[in-house]
């Protein structure tokens, strides 16, 4: 189907056939098996540059326990995604649709909240630590995000963000 249409089809796809539709319409890049994150760590996930969507279309990262629950979180933050306030490496607001470059999501345990620099890229982890998953979503990806020309957001380890020292890149 076409981007824009058969939004009654679509929906039923959606909520009885996960991840039924077509490439065009929704890609989900995925990591195989889990996540882990130590106490005291956290996660930096770096992408290279905004997702390249069709007018419309929208992009998400969902954070969940390791059964599969939303984590939860004070902020009662669940996914951070192109809709959220974050910022760009140098702090530029990702809506400043002037600038592309690198940004980071920060994984990061609940009950360790990193500072104020850090707050709008993220996204909370388990508290304490441990297992857990995230889900990236692509919806209306254009083909530059599935033919290698964009570079997939690469994952590293790091100690827990909980100063200003470390929280500058």
């Amino acid at each position: 189907g076409l981007f824009y249409s058969n939004y009654s089809a679509r929906y039923y796809i959606a909520k009885r056939g996960y991840l039924g539709l077509t490439k065009d319409q929704a890609v989900y890049p995925s990591l195989a098996g889990t996540l882990f994150i130590e106490p005291n760590a956290a996660i930096l996930i770096r992408f290279s540059r905004r997702p390249v969507l069709v007018k419309g279309g929208f992009w998400s990262l969902t954070a969940y326990t390791a059964d599969q629950y939303l984590v939860p979180n004070e902020m009662q933050r669940y996914c951070l995604g192109d809709r959220d306030n974050m910022t760009f490496a140098d702090q530029t607001p990702l809506s400043d649709k002037t600038k592309d470059g690198h940004f980071y999501i920060l994984l990061q345990a609940a009950d360790i909240p990193p500072p104020a620099i850090w707050r709008s890229n993220w996204l909370p982890a388990p508290a304490g630590g441990g297992k857990m998953s995230v889900t990236l979503r692509w919806y209306g990806a254009t083909e530059e995000m599935m033919n290698g020309a964009y570079e997939y957001p690469k994952i590293e380890h790091v100690k827990a963000v909980i100063d200003d020292c470390q929280a500058k890149l």
